[in-house]
């Protein structure tokens, strides 16, 4: 499966922004606060529903540790509760839908109903008093499989630390979300999903391009990935650079996510501007082998440079590849989109693509 359009309203500092025509590998670039990582984060809520610690995950992406269920307004524009972030994306023949909402207690609703001091919020349906917003006591994520389905309910507290969700549901869509420290700590995992499926070999002929010494991969205990690199002894992959554990991290993920989505936050982050096409190359490869739509968000000329280079010089997936960037002037987002063909040209008159 695979997403062909999203739309995002009121969520972290989009406040409306819409994507169409995705393909399978889509970069998405643009200033510093402009949304990029906001984008992947309202993918992953909507791709993961069954996954109760949803809500929270999504902001430890970000190194942001909730203390209390008022934390939650981390997840509204403008960290306004009487808002209602929506979350829309065409899925395949599927379109998915999310609301996110706060929830209040009900027996302080019940009592400030009683004295007619409140007021409902503009969407969100926040009360207010007199005395002030009446405090939220967890969040609500509202999913549906079409815009006229029933919603299926996801409630969260931080309060007690319970989840509940509708348990009918399981997930089918396989998701994964890729920073700079994420992945690289579960690299052993994907590393031993490889291994079983006999894809080592394909992995090691990638990375002979970053390390031509390179002739196998092996694990060993504690999860340590070892490198036959010609001398008497195998090396742990550690001695050998962060930007080749990296690479090999990116694409052992995206082995393991036959038919799903790979979601990439700053995708050239600790890699030489010399192994972005390696990178590149690979990522390539291994979606369309396995399936895989891959997000990548950047705002490094030379990755989007090597990327169309590398569809210049071998014509790789030409009409799969998608540049998108977005342009933020205060309130209001706009995204531009690139064709391959488009990105190439940009890239070689030096136009501002990013």
């Amino acid at each position: 499966m695979r997403y062909h359009d999203l739309s995002i309203t009121d969520f972290r500092s989009i406040k409306s922004l819409r994507f169409e025509d995705f393909k399978r590998i889509n970069v998405i670039t643009g200033k510093n606060n402009s949304g990029k990582t906001s984008v992947l984060e309202a993918l992953f809520l909507l791709s993961g529903m069954s996954n109760p610690m949803l809500p929270v995950v999504v902001n430890n992406f970000r190194g942001l540790v909730l203390a209390n269920d008022e934390d939650f307004s981390f997840l509204f524009h403008n960290l306004d509760f009487s808002l209602e972030p929506e979350i829309n994306g065409l899925l395949g023949t599927s379109r998915r839908v999310q609301h996110i909402k706060p929830r209040a207690g009900k027996g302080q609703v019940a009592a400030a109903l009683e004295n007619q001091k409140v007021g409902a919020g503009a969407s969100g349906g926040v009360l207010v008093s007199s005395n002030g917003r009446v405090p939220i006591e967890g969040i609500t994520l509202e999913f549906k499989e079409s815009e006229d389905g029933a919603p299926r309910v996801l409630e969260f507290s931080m309060k007690d630390l319970k989840s509940q969700f509708d348990s009918a549901y399981k997930e089918t869509l396989r998701c994964s979300f890729f920073n700079s420290s994420l992945a690289i700590n579960a690299l052993g995992v994907n590393f031993e999903s490889i291994v079983v499926n006999k894809e080592v070999p394909a992995l090691v002929e990638i990375l002979k391009e970053v390390e031509p010494r390179i002739a196998d991969l092996r694990m060993g205990a504690g999860g340590m990935i070892y490198a036959d690199i010609g001398i008497p002894k195998m090396i742990p992959l550690n001695l050998m650079g962060d930007g080749l554990i990296r690479i090999l991290s990116m694409t052992a993920v995206a082995s393991t996510m036959k038919g799903g989505v790979l979601l990439i936050d700053e995708i050239e982050n600790g890699l030489h501007h010399s192994a972005l096409q390696v990178l590149w190359k690979a990522l390539l490869l291994i979606s369309e082998q396995h399936d895989v739509q891959v997000f990548a968000t950047t705002h490094s000329w030379e990755c989007i440079a090597s990327l169309a280079s590398l569809l210049d010089a071998e014509r790789m997936m030409d009409d799969e590849v998608r540049l998108f960037r977005i342009d933020r002037k205060a309130e209001t987002h706009r995204v531009f989109s690139y064709s391959s063909e488009l990105m190439r040209t940009g890239i070689e008159e030096k136009v501002e693509v990013r």
